[in-house]
């Protein structure tokens, strides 16, 4: 898949290598180790849980960029990242969905504009199905997927996380 790049009011989302050097002048290390805080990752695989040294997110990042395409968006007024998005190939026409949204970004909206204008962006791509997985307790999630269009998916007593689709019209 060809890495999305687009623009919302207050975004600027794509590939994330070339936001970070062009839009931010800063290491991507930086970026990720800034973002991936306990408290963001507290519901992650363990693997990805706690907080990020430079040497740590370096690891990170290799290991994304060898399974997904990965984008950084970018607060375009003030140039500060707001979030990483990891969309993972599940077939030519469908991705799996993550987001991670920095902590300084939450309840202002973030979240909803990032996902609404990613949804958009892969509608215009011809991506016909998104989907995301959202921790149980992660009810802020649950409600930015389901304003983004996203329907939930009955769950099953051995499912760790709660299923929400998203299908082109």
């Amino acid at each position: 898949m060809s890495p999305l790049a687009f623009n919302t009011a207050r975004l600027r989302v794509g590939p994330w290598r070339d936001l970070a050097e062009a839009a931010l002048d800063r290491p991507l290390n930086a970026i990720v180790a800034e973002t991936l805080t306990a408290r963001v990752t507290a519901a992650l695989p363990p693997g990805w849980q706690g907080a990020y040294d430079g040497v740590r997110a370096d690891r990170w990042i290799s290991e994304r960029e060898g399974e997904c395409t990965c984008l950084l968006g970018v607060d375009r007024e003030c140039a500060q990242p707001v979030a990483l998005v990891l969309l993972f190939p599940e077939s030519t026409r469908s991705l799996r969905l993550g987001y991670l949204l920095h902590e300084r970004s939450w309840g202002q909206g973030y979240a909803t504009e990032l996902i609404r204008g990613l949804i958009a962006a892969c509608h215009d791509a011809g991506i016909d199905r998104v989907s995301g997985g959202v921790a149980p307790e992660n009810a802020a999630s649950a409600r930015v997927l389901e304003k983004a269009g996203f329907v939930e998916q009955p769950m099953s007593a051995a499912d760790a996380e709660r299923l929400f689709v998203w299908t082109a019209p």
